[in-house]
């Protein structure tokens, strides 16, 4: 691999782990540092297997006090680290130089401000679950701008082989802890005692502990006298200085700090102590006081100008000291400000008159941002808290965490100024504080509610508009023995799609509780419900007896070995947390080290395989005494003995009945032996339909709006934490007043704020800057995009690529020189683009537009909402208008109305920012006409905003009549009102859009215009115009089809006029010519997939065979179109086919069916249409006439005809005549002459429109009549009349029949 890849260019050092070269990485062409690892015995495959398990988890460390750890691989069997190359030189070196120069030490605030280094960076590995175990000067390296950065964390694990063993041997005879000496337990605080020699060595030049051989140091470090004091070396040091450092030394590992964080918080202590020393010596000499206070330069590479969310930090100091003491004190105040601040790596904003104003979270954000404002607020207090108590004076701080825009370009040259309302609100905090007291409010109390213990003081009024609601006090830090806990029953969200996974628990733990040990890992992401399906299946237990012994892992249980077993046996047996070690490890039966053993290092190592021993025998007494779950959460953070502990467990005997559950997150990969006992749980994201069921219950009781639910659902990606908390966001807004899903939009929880943003900050440059632009595109993004729009070199652009990818930000799809990316979190990416402030976010989006429309047109014309958003972004609303005006019409090919209802209402949005003008004006005609067929398909014509459409387009099309755009407006008004059923002006506008599309000789309007004038003159009885037209349009169609506008709506013009055509033919006598034409119609609409326009062209061929008597094809019809409409949502349409569903009942005999059509007309009449209605009631008077329901039958048909007389719609005016007819007669015989009558109008009216299957079903009507009058001859006459024009469809029913009644009554005359 260094042959193909690397190129050695020199050596840099060596050392007893390995030897380093400065090589070129040829691919990513930089500089890297490459050490070879020379232990012989890690050459086999194995080793080297569990060096790549121990090098992935040093390669996750990423923290600007770390070198870090780029890859691993392999040369000719040598294992070999990659890793960050640096300028600069290692702190023995400089150690060395200042002994060189007769110095005898370093300067002691430059000695602190490295330690301080230093344990920012053991914090951060220690919460990553790797100890250094060799820590020494020559593994701290101090670059040239000052900084000190840790080499080798996890290398001295490395070079074990991964023996945890053989680690305990390793080190550095000089820096090694007395538990190193005795080969015991290992942890964090192992690395605390390297650190406290090293800083003992910086401020006195000597090692604390004497000895010119091994034998010398080893018995110094472990005789039992206390380690050298600091200030016997140099008494002038602080007692500050004094009490770290021996802290640091103790011998036994429970007096030293618990973790590098208390060790940090002390080193910025001491600090602010010798700032304020300086300070008085600069008192002395009348040196000015800044107008701001001094501070460490960041060293964070800084982008540019963002919007984030902050901690900020308001304090000021109270004194009743002189003017001259309060000067004084003011100036030590903001040195020690500026101290505490900048090592808990916030930043100083301003200072005015006694005040200090700084914010955590920028430059870079920290999950525990908030944590770190509150740690800093105590350190303040307790550093100016007055001796004797006086109240009156002393440190007030405001706390408060919110939303804002850091406007400086770098706050390493000026500190920044923020945009918000936040550092306000501090300020306000820190007002309404009284002296030694920290006040903040109810962000910041959501964020440390877990770590910090508050006091609800009350509920404040608003100062100016920015107070907070809510008053909390700071009281204390607090220790939580688990990490979840779930709040008071019935308030927690209930447990959501995890039944497969708790039927896994409960059928392995009935499995242990038989004899057959199981142990369970439950493996997945941060947030996705480990904790909560862990909880929901001890409450399933709850009624079982059974001994549970309850583990909680934490960032800083490295520091402890086995603590996290010790307190959960502790807790399960009820033992006093508070009393002795000694005590407990009796009652638990622990050994103890006896430490004047003259033998002790020898038996060190046997004393710890004695503790797991006695560890694991505990373990399997309780489970003989009852079933024990032995539950280890968060194991992510586990010490190495513990998971030894685990380990053992997993492969010890398997008749134990007992279940040993353990919780991680996916970077933990132990490697664990196989077993059958080994169970993998997974819990997977959760569905749609599950997201929606959780943001239901955490809605607890409020039903939030389905367009909310679905934002929601979208946005948190199936992750249980997220879904909560974008719940608990939305209850907030929606309580606040805001009842629309853009009251709380794309925000992210202040909750989850943190946690995200700290994800983006630890990334590196380009990958932070390529992430903020990538967010911008969405969270799916097309590589060769982002390459044009990046602004720097590829090579940048590849290494930030790598960088999101390796950190899990990014997600690939297909290969990288053709791949499209996709943030892993749908959160992330939006918090990647709330960082962007408008300037920058509408630069970017105005670049992504224009690209895609330049370059990439396919996809702006296959997804032209994509378009559409970033020319939108950019305050380009006349192409926004355009794009989403494309959308929409694609939305309506799919009959996708919702869809289209939101693209048209966005197009319209940005046609409001246009001003006034005639191309405006057109553009909004064009896009109301569009609007008004969505609406009639949503809600029907009735509707409000249907009819407010409606007449908009009216007013715009006489406002611009004679051009194109006012054509195509006036059209569809034209259809509108045809559906609505006002038949006269739907006539009289199709005249005038045939007339308008004439004279402007456009095939495609004159198609158009063909479709309306088929339709009106059908509707008005003018069957022969009607027919004309319709074939007149399809030859034109034919004809011009390659050139001419061939769709409207959403239909093809061709489908609707083959099915008109076929309605047409029907009542002119063509039956069969009708069935032809109708089902080319559907057979085209199939051909087009458009299922509006084939719901249409099916029902009305199920209409024909109605007609024709063939009620099993209309059924199978009208059942599919039902499940069309149904599946699309056209609920229009879905009116229309029940109403076809009830007269097919009808024919059939079926008495429902007259109740169905009821119902149905009663439907379709509340969402505004009327076209058809006549033909409708008609057969509804059918059905109650053969019911035998007289009285309501007459009332149908008599309202047919009014309606029909009122509306214009006459096609099937004889009809009604013959059904009257029919129910005069039924009524009474006398009505006989009536009858007659009404028989003869119909036949008139029937002759005038040639609709002779009218006719042909009056002639028998009327026949019947004239023969059972006796006038069989004249009946004959009328009907064979009739039958005689007839040159097809002689196998339908009416002709059928008739032919049957006409041989009826000649058989008489034949006989």
């Amino acid at each position: 691999m260094t042959q193909t890849r690397f190129e050695l260019l020199e050596p840099l050092g060596s050392g007893g782990m390995g030897v380093v070269f400065l090589a070129q990485d040829t691919v990513l062409d930089r500089k890297v540092a490459i050490k070879f690892l020379t232990r012989k015995d890690l050459n086999t495959a194995e080793a080297f297997e569990r060096v790549q398990h121990e090098a992935q988890a040093c390669a996750r460390l990423n923290h600007e006090n770390i070198v870090r750890l780029f890859d691993i691989g392999q040369d000719e069997g040598r294992p070999f680290l990659v890793m960050e190359h640096l300028e600069g030189y290692p702190l023995n070196v400089l150690m060395c130089r200042t002994h060189e120069t007769n110095e005898s030490v370093i300067d002691v605030r430059r000695a602190v401000r490295l330690m301080i280094d230093v344990a920012k960076a053991l914090s951060h590995a220690h919460r990553a679950g790797i100890v250094h175990r060799d820590l020494k000067p020559s593994n701290i390296f101090i670059t040239r701008d000052g900084t000190a950065k840790v080499l080798d964390f996890g290398v001295a694990q490395m070079s074990a082989g991964g023996d945890v063993a053989g680690a305990h041997f390793l080190g550095t005879p000089q820096y090694m802890s007395p538990e190193q000496w005795r080969s015991e337990v290992q942890d964090g605080r192992t690395d605390i005692w390297a650190a406290g020699v090293m800083f003992f060595e910086l401020l006195t030049g000597a090692s604390p502990f004497a000895g010119h051989h091994i034998a010398e140091l080893r018995n110094a470090v472990l005789s039992p006298a206390p380690s050298p004091s600091l200030r016997g070396a140099r008494p002038e040091l602080p007692e500050e200085a004094e009490g770290i450092v021996k802290r640091a030394l103790e011998k036994e590992k429970d007096a030293r700090f618990g973790s590098a964080d208390d060790l940090l918080d002390e080193l910025v202590g001491l600090e602010v102590l010798l700032v304020q020393a300086l300070r008085g010596q600069s008192d002395s000499t009348e040196a000015p006081v800044p107008s701001h206070p001094s501070f460490p330069r960041r060293r964070t590479p800084l982008a540019n100008a963002e919007r984030r969310q902050i901690t900020a930090m308001a304090c000021s100091l109270s004194s009743t000291a002189s003017r001259d003491a309060f000067d004084d004190s003011i100036g030590e105040f903001f040195e020690a400000c500026a101290t505490i601040v900048s090592q808990l790596e916030g930043t100083i904003l301003f200072s005015l008159g006694r005040q200090v104003v700084a914010c955590f979270g920028y430059p870079r954000a920290h999950e525990d941002s908030a944590q770190r404002a509150l740690r800093a607020a105590s350190l303040i207090v307790d550093a100016f808290r007055p001796e004797d108590n006086e109240r009156s004076r002393g440190a007030r701080v405001g706390v408060a965490t919110g939303p804002c825009i850091p406007l400086a370009a770098d706050p390493e040259a000026a500190p920044p100024r923020m945009q918000g309302e936040v550092l306000e609100a501090a300020q306000s905090l820190e007002r309404r504080a009284q002296p030694n007291e920290i006040l903040t409010e109810r962000a910041t109390q959501m964020l440390v509610q877990g770590t910090f213990e508050l006091a609800l003081l009350e509920e404040v009024a608003a100062e100016d508009g920015i107070a907070p609601q809510y008053l909390y006090r700071l009281l204390r830090r607090k220790e939580n023995r688990i990490r979840f806990n779930p709040i008071a029953a019935g308030t927690i969200t209930p447990l959501v799609g995890r039944t497969a996974e708790l039927d896994e628990l409960h059928r392995l733990w009935r499995s242990a509780i038989s004899g057959k040990g199981q142990f369970v890992f439950i493996v997945g992401e941060a947030g996705i419900g480990k904790s909560r399906l862990l909880e929901q299946h001890l409450e399933g237990l709850a009624t079982e007896g059974h001994r549970l012994v309850r583990c909680q892992c934490w960032p800083h249980s490295q520091s402890n070995a086995l603590q996290p077993i010790l307190e959960g046996l502790e807790h399960a047996m009820g033992l006093d947390p508070d009393a002795p070690p000694l005590e407990k490890a009796a009652l638990l039966g622990l050994p103890v080290q006896d430490a004047s053993a003259p033998d002790m290092a020898q038996s060190a190592n046997l004393l710890k395989h004695q503790m797991l021993g006695a560890l694991l025998g505990l373990l399997q007494r309780l489970a003989e005494e009852e079933p024990l779950l032995l539950v280890v959460e968060d194991a992510h953070w586990a010490d190495s003995i513990t998971l030894e502990l685990l380990e053992r467990w997993l492969s010890g005997p398997a008749a134990v009945r007992a279940m040993v559950l353990v919780t991680a997150r996916p970077e933990f990969q132990p490697l664990w032996a196989r077993s059958s006992l080994l169970h993998h749980v997974t819990p997977r994201r959760l569905s749609p339909s599950e997201s929606a069921a959780m943001v239901g219950f955490a809605g607890r009781g409020r039903h939030l709006p389905a367009a909310i639910v679905e934002q929601v659902v979208q946005r948190a990606d199936g992750v249980p934490l997220f879904l909560e908390e974008l719940t608990y966001s939305v209850l907030d807004a929606l309580q606040k007043g805001g009842n629309e899903p853009t009251s709380w939009g794309d925000a992210v929880p202040a909750t989850l704020e943190a946690l995200l943003r700290a994800r983006l900050d630890t990334l590196p440059e380009p990958g932070r800057e390529l992430a903020r632009v990538a967010s911008v595109l969405g969270r799916e993004m097309n590589f060769d995009l982002v390459r044009i729009m990046w602004p720097l070199s590829e090579e940048s652009l590849r290494i930030g690529l790598l960088q999101l990818v390796e950190t899990g930000i990014f997600r690939p799809v297909g290969g990288i020189s053709r791949a499209r990316f996709r943030f892993k979190h749908a959160l992330v990416q939006e918090a990647a683009y709330q960082s962007l402030v408008k300037q920058e976010r509408q630069e970017l989006h105005r670049r992504a537009a224009e690209v895609l429309v330049s370059q990439f047109p396919q996809i702006a014309e296959q997804n032209p909402e994509i378009a559409a958003r970033h020319f939108a972004e950019a305050k380009r609303p006349e192409e926004a208008c355009v794009y989403f005006e494309k959308a929409a019409k694609q939305a309506m090919q799919r009959s996708a109305s919702a869809d289209a209802l939101t693209h048209y209402a966005r197009a319209m949005a940005q046609l409001d920012l246009l001003p006034s003008s005639l191309v405006r004006d057109r553009r909004e005609l064009l896009l109301k006409a569009q609007l008004a067929g969505v609406y009639l398909a949503e809600d029907g014509l009735e509707s409000e905003r249907t009819r407010e459409t409606l007449s908009r387009i009216r007013e715009l099309a006489e406002r611009y009549d004679g051009d194109e755009q006012s054509f195509w407006a006036l059209l569809t008004f034209q259809q509108l009102n045809h559906v609505r059923g006002d038949h006269r002006t739907s006539y009289d506008l199709a005249t005038k859009l045939m007339a308008r599309a004439k004279k402007a000789a456009n095939p495609g309007m004159i198609l158009a215009a063909y479709t309306a004038t088929v339709s009106s003159a059908l509707s008005c009885g003018d069957l022969t115009a009607s027919r004309h037209d319709a074939e007149a349009g399809i030859r034109l169609y034919e004809a011009q089809a390659r050139g001419a506008v061939r769709v409207h709506m959403g239909s093809d013009v061709n489908a609707i006029l083959h099915m008109s055509l076929g309605q047409i033919l029907w009542m002119l006598g063509e039956p069969d010519r009708a069935l032809h034409h109708s089902q080319e119609a559907v057979r085209i609409a199939r051909k087009h997939d458009h299922p509006a326009s084939l719901a249409i062209r099916m029902f009305l061929l199920a209409t024909l065979h109605n007609e024709r008597g063939e009620y099993p094809q209309a059924r199978t019809l009208l059942d599919e179109t039902l499940r069309l409409c149904e599946e699309y949502g056209l609920h229009f349409l879905s009116a229309q086919v029940r109403v076809r569903q009830a007269w097919t009942q009808i024919e059939c005999g079926e008495r429902q069916g007259v109740d169905e059509l009821q119902a149905a007309l009663g439907g379709r009449a509340s969402m505004g249409s009327t076209i058809n209605f006549t033909r409708y009631l008609s057969v509804l008077a059918q059905g109650q006439l053969r019911m035998g329901a007289l009285d309501e039958a007459m009332l149908s048909i008599e309202k047919a005809m009014e309606t029909s007389e009122r509306t214009g719609e006459r096609y099937c005016d004889a009809e009604h005549f013959r059904l009257k007819g029919e129910i005069l007669l039924a009524m009474n015989e006398s009505n006989a002459h009536h009858a007659a009558r009404t028989f003869e109008r119909g036949l008139e009216v029937a002759r005038g429109q040639q609709a002779r299957s009218w006719e042909l079903r009056l002639a028998c009507s009327y026949g019947r009549l004239l023969a059972s009058q006796g006038s069989i001859s004249e009946a004959k006459g009328l009907l064979a009349l009739i039958l005689s024009t007839f040159t097809e469809g002689h196998g339908t029913r009416d002709l059928r029949m008739a032919h049957d009644l006409l041989s009826s009554w000649m058989a008489p005359r034949d006989s």
